[in-house]
């Protein structure tokens, strides 16, 4: 173990909900000063953040919100812009350039709840892919779509991906990155699948040693047809417990896959997470088998209190 570990107390995570608002209301100002010098894009909410990809009508869609000198009114039209991403090399790789997509005009925005021009903005799975110039075939399950949107003002200039500085393409309330990355995935014929009462068993332990997360029986529920949470586990019961917290996990065109920096909810200099697997348990595509199954993960993969370890949880369904 590096250093002690140390729960977060109620003092400490008031105090450091205080410095993170404090922080950030200094960069709204700061970012809200010199906003005539250009246009951010924020994101309010990714609505749908993946695409099956056996239906050409499935849809990405997003909802931003434009500003600048004029709270908007500068806004000349707003461009979609789009590139395969090939994640599945074992069939071919596909070669993709970025193309146009579409164009969102002004008129399409309409006034959000902070004064400021709105858009829920969307493209179809065929839309993207006619504009790439691939068929069915050359994407495949597991791929990705990287979309990246365009804002140009009436004053001519131009701001895209890469026009932003961290405060604002990554900052809590700006988050204007000006693209995203679309998932092609299957889903699942039911819903039902992997959720329900299972025993975690602990496979493969943690970095400190010792089980990351407490065994016993827990529920998991299906947040999306493809995303599963596994509620109120404790974690690191053999120095605690702490927490709990709830795990996620998600089914990918038959893999089962770990999504990064999931919090253990106690750490030594900032918080201990586990990370996404070097590899992945697998199900049938077409006849799923839930009735066991093992998370692979990287424990402590940030280092915090110890170094990042592969570990493994078995969940068995009751």
């Amino acid at each position: 173990m590096k250093n002690r570990i140390t729960n977060y107390s109620l003092a400490f995570c008031s105090l450091l909900t205080f410095f993170s608002c404090s922080t950030e209301e200094k960069t709204v100002d700061d970012v809200l000063s010199t906003v005539g010098r250009g246009s951010i894009l924020r994101t309010v909410q990714v609505i749908s953040p993946a695409m099956d990809v056996l239906n050409p009508d499935a849809i990405w869609a997003v909802e931003v919100e434009t500003q600048d000198l004029k709270d908007g009114g500068l806004l000349k039209e707003m461009r979609l812009f789009a590139t395969l991403i090939d994640n599945t090399p074992e069939n071919g790789t596909t070669v993709s350039g970025e193309a146009f997509v579409k164009t969102f005009a002004p008129s399409e925005f309409k006034i959000g709840p902070l004064g400021l021009p709105r858009i829920g903005a969307s493209a179809t799975l065929q839309e993207m892919t006619s504009a790439i110039g691939v068929s069915e075939g050359e994407y495949n399950c597991g791929d990705q779509i990287e979309l990246r949107f365009e804002v140009e003002l009436t004053t001519g200039q131009v701001f895209t991906k890469g026009d932003t500085n961290p405060n604002i393409s990554g900052g809590q309330f700006f988050a204007s990155p000006y693209f995203y990355r679309a998932s092609l995935i299957a889903l699942l014929a039911s819903e039902e699948l992997f959720t329900g009462q299972y025993q975690l068993i602990s496979e493969q332990l943690g970095a400190l040693g010792a089980p990351d997360y407490e065994e016993g029986v827990y529920t998991i529920e299906a947040v999306s047809n493809t995303v599963r949470v596994i509620r109120g586990v404790p974690t690191l019961p053999d120095f605690g417990p702490f927490g709990p917290v709830d795990v996620t996990f998600e089914l990918v065109c038959g893999k089962i896959v770990f999504p990064p920096a999931q919090s253990l909810g106690i750490g030594c200099n900032t918080a201990i997470l586990s990370g996404s697997g070097e590899t992945n348990d697998t199900y049938d595509l077409d006849t799923p088998d839930d009735s066991s199954f093992i998370l692979y993960y990287i424990s402590d993969e940030t280092n915090d209190c110890a170094s990042a370890t592969p570990a493994a949880i078995r969940l068995v369904k009751i």
